[in-house]
């Protein structure tokens, strides 16, 4: 089969999907017969336009957001001078704003722009195109996570010899791992894939667990107790929603270990000082030693105040803590707030409020956090500050807020420290992305003369 007949066959099986017009509009185009457009039709769509129309009191446009977000497909076969075809897929999905003209009652979702793009030429060839800097690599399976399920099935068998039954257990778990598309076929079940993926021997109840979990377990393997991890397929444990959705890389499985573990102690000692908690995790891996899923409350404090220790001392011979390049070290609260910029002022912050703030000098010096202290309403408060980036935007946030002996602030005085943060955050972030520009412009770039 040449490329002109594959391009053209996949077109016609997957409008084959979306001929149903009472759940899709399909536009069409006279110039191509091999071009699309396919809009799902919200439930209750078209009665809610009906009651729209007959109000005429309103204003010719109407826009109106949806309680569940839907998709947008724009498909087209392209030829080349040369013959050669391929077929472009374009993905725009969780849409929920709609506008609707009175005037020439026509309705659309607004995109904004383009989510994924994907290029098929052949059984064995089908790319991806980056959004960030436009280059091409081929799909794999984790490109097609906002594609709707019945498109991933499609596309999925046209590149696979044999059946994915693995392509059921990651669609129905919501787990899209970088597997490329044609390389699918290579995995039987959960269990062979993960025993690929991590290069393990794991039991057979692996493959009653969701994938989102059996890998964050997978990832937290090499961290805990080597007799605990056989235990640790047995625990009777519904994984926390909040670590379910996590970025499926190798770079990120410290990360998701850490969040998965946090998540496994707290279910089980329910009432364990959650600050605590995250700290015995974060420096035990820090340290590389194995963490005690099995310990109990006085055991984690224990062990907490152990490794708290090790960590003081290791990072004792610091004395300047540099800020790396990150809007972090833009960040500057009003004058109440103090930056804490020493491992000195770490450890003295740490002996005043009781805790194991003397410990997060290497968290600084990587770019995690800023630590403040500061006097607010007659309280004394330890302050971590971190950031996170979505979506090329970037937002400060609280992540510690403790009075003496990690005891939580009132509420009041959170929702102030909250509020100056965000007082000084669009400034600290406008002064890093124009620092990053001039550093990407310089004329010397990392002690060498730029070429």
């Amino acid at each position: 089969m040449n490329d002109v007949n594959f391009c053209h066959k996949l077109y016609d099986d997957i409008m084959k999907i979306y001929n149903d017009t009472s759940a899709y509009r399909v536009t069409t185009y006279e110039d191509n017969p091999f071009k699309a457009q396919i809009e799902y039709i919200p439930v209750g769509f078209n009665d809610l336009i009906n009651h729209i129309t007959a109000l005429d009191s309103i204003s010719s446009c109407v826009q109106f957001d949806l309680k569940e977000s839907v998709f947008l497909l724009n498909i087209e076969v392209c030829t080349k001078e040369t013959g050669e075809c391929y077929l472009i897929i374009h993905v725009y999905s969780k849409l929920k704003t709609v506008c609707y003209d009175l005037s020439s009652k026509d309705w659309n979702l607004k995109t904004g722009n383009i989510q994924k793009k994907i290029f098929i030429f052949s059984e064995k060839d089908v790319y991806s195109m980056s959004n960030t800097n436009h280059r091409y690599y081929p799909t794999n399976l984790k490109d097609l996570s906002i594609f709707p399920k019945e498109l991933i099935s499609i596309l999925v068998s046209r590149f696979n010899d044999t059946d994915t039954y693995i392509l059921k257990d990651f669609i129905t778990d919501n787990f899209f791992p970088p597997v490329r598309l044609n390389e699918i076929c290579l995995y039987h079940n959960k269990k062979d894939y993960l025993e690929k993926t991590f290069k393990l021997s794991l039991p057979k109840s692996v493959n009653k667990l969701p994938l989102n979990q059996s890998y964050a377990v997978c990832c937290a393997l090499k961290y805990i107790k080597p007799e605990q991890q056989q235990l640790i397929f047995t625990l009777k444990y519904d994984f926390d929603a909040k670590y379910k959705k996590y970025n499926i890389t190798k770079r990120k499985r410290e990360s998701i270990a850490a969040n998965y573990l946090k998540s496994l102690l707290s279910a089980r000692l329910v009432d364990i000082n959650q600050s605590v908690l995250n700290d015995y995790i974060d420096f035990s891996l820090q340290l590389c030693k194995p963490v005690d899923i099995l310990a109990g409350k006085k055991r984690i404090v224990k062990l907490h105040n152990e490794i708290t220790d090790e960590i003081i001392e290791k990072t004792n011979k610091l004395s300047k803590i540099t800020i790396p390049e990150t809007p972090l070290k833009y960040l500057k609260l009003p004058k109440e707030f103090v930056l804490l910029k020493s491992q000195k002022a770490l450890i003295n912050e740490g002996r005043i409020n009781h805790n194991c703030v003397g410990a997060y000098g290497q968290d600084i010096i990587s770019g995690k956090c800023v630590i403040y202290s500061a006097n607010i309403q007659n309280e004394h408060l330890t302050i971590e500050i971190k950031f996170i980036k979505i979506k090329n935007e970037y937002k400060f946030y609280v992540a510690q807020c403790y009075k003496a002996c990690n005891i939580p602030c009132s509420p009041d005085i959170l929702a102030y420290v909250r509020e100056c943060l965000a007082k000084c955050s669009d400034k600290a972030i406008k002064k890093y992305i124009k620092a990053v520009k001039k550093m990407k412009h310089s004329p010397v770039r990392n002690g060498k003369e730029a070429k």
